[in-house]
């Protein structure tokens, strides 16, 4: 897997960012965004600031990742492929 990026966020960072773009994008106020995470208005100008120096690492969190996290793979489709080509006959 060498040379591939790959990522994992939880679903609340998912959403997180999701918030923080918005916010970014002038759609919604850092206030509303704040409102809506349940965050206060400072954490938020935190991760509008992480988010535009990082991208979309800036809301991954550094504690205990969980269970509950999806990976996002970029260009996971050969990956997937190269893994059932001889389970699966007739795929490739």
């Amino acid at each position: 897997m060498a040379g591939r990026d790959m990522m994992v966020m939880s679903i609340r960072e998912i959403r997180r960012l999701k918030a923080v773009q918005s916010a970014i994008d002038g759609h919604v106020t850092q206030k509303m965004t704040a409102t809506m995470l349940g965050l206060s208005e400072r954490q938020v100008r935190r991760l509008v600031r992480d988010v535009r120096e990082q991208g979309d690492r800036g809301v991954i969190g550094s504690g205990d990742r969980g269970e509950n996290v999806l990976v996002i793979w970029f260009r996971w489709t050969d990956l997937i492929m190269t893994g059932l080509k001889g389970v699966v006959p007739g795929l490739c």
